[in-house]
């Protein structure tokens, strides 16, 4: 699934071919809101140019300029920008091909791993034979092809007490566990396995979305692409400025680890609602934070 797939996450949901692509190429590269130009490489200078079309919400083309200053698009990519910062631990970056990166991650808190595609690719080139460079943390967001807006798991006071208190002996496990407690690791293999054969248990005469309150996980052998589910925590409408289109930009939380989505009003069934959970697919995409 390439990235055209996701224009609809910013507000392009009816360019869906090469005619329509290019004329927004075009329109990027003659009214850039941004451009960044790179060393010079060979006889080539890499650029990239972005178009905003509302509040961090855009379009990236990357490319080259020869010595004739003759443009070669390379990638041309939806663009959002994450509100917020998380904390993650040791970040890698993979370079699949020139313009191409993804990025690893562990979010700090839970241990999740992500994988996301690299958004500053020329801020990470100019940084990377720096001595004195550190990483302050990862903007990550997904971009939503499609999701719908489902009921949260009822719980009382006291399931919801309970629940908080399981949550942070289990945090505090994963910690110990990344510090290299083998008692711990041990308890989360327990953890896992009680966890697993209690869902098969309970899937034999309950939903699945009554007993899983969460996830995160990846798409089939598709590169970044996730499928989440997780409680909405704050909502914002974002309309594009060229289309009208409506996004919602949503911040949730899945199973302890802050995310954010944006995704097509068209492409969402229900109405996003604070407390209400989102269940979709995302590409999920983000920057390295430099300091």
């Amino acid at each position: 699934m390439d990235s055209h797939s996701y224009l609809s996450a910013v507000g392009f949901r009816k360019y869906k071919g090469t005619k329509e692509w290019n004329r927004l190429i075009t329109q990027v590269i003659e009214e850039p809101t941004e451009k960044y130009i790179a060393e010079e490489k060979g006889e080539k200078i890499a650029f990239e140019y972005y178009k905003a079309y509302a509040e961090r919400v855009g379009l990236i083309v990357r490319g080259t300029l020869d010595e004739k200053e003759q443009i070669l698009v390379k990638t041309f990519d939806p663009i959002i920008e994450s509100k917020y910062m998380m904390d993650v631990l040791e970040v890698e970056v993979m370079e699949e091909e020139e313009d191409i990166h993804y990025a690893y991650c562990e979010e700090e808190k839970t241990g999740t791993e992500i994988v996301f595609h690299l958004q500053n690719v020329l801020d990470y080139h100019d940084v990377e034979e720096l001595e004195h460079t550190t990483i302050e943390g990862v903007k990550i967001v997904g971009l939503g092809i499609e999701g719908k807006i489902v009921l949260p798991v009822e719980k009382d006071e006291v399931e919801s007490a309970i629940d908080a208190e399981e949550e942070e002996w289990y945090w505090e496990l994963v910690k110990r566990a990344r510090e290299g407690d083998e008692e711990a690791a041990e308890l989360l293999d327990i953890e896992a396995e009680e966890t697993a054969d209690m869902i098969e248990e309970r899937l034999q005469y309950e939903d699945f979305l009554t007993i899983v309150e969460g996830y995160f996980l990846p798409f089939k052998d598709i590169d970044t692409t996730y499928s989440i589910l997780g409680m909405i925590k704050e909502i914002e409408e974002i309309i594009n400025r060229e289309t009208g289109e409506k996004l919602y930009w949503l911040y949730i939380d899945c199973m302890g680890m802050p995310f954010e989505l944006c995704i097509n009003e068209q492409d969402l069934t229900g109405i996003p609602l604070v407390g209400m959970r989102f269940i979709g697919l995302c590409w999920v995409q983000g920057q390295i934070v430099f300091s």
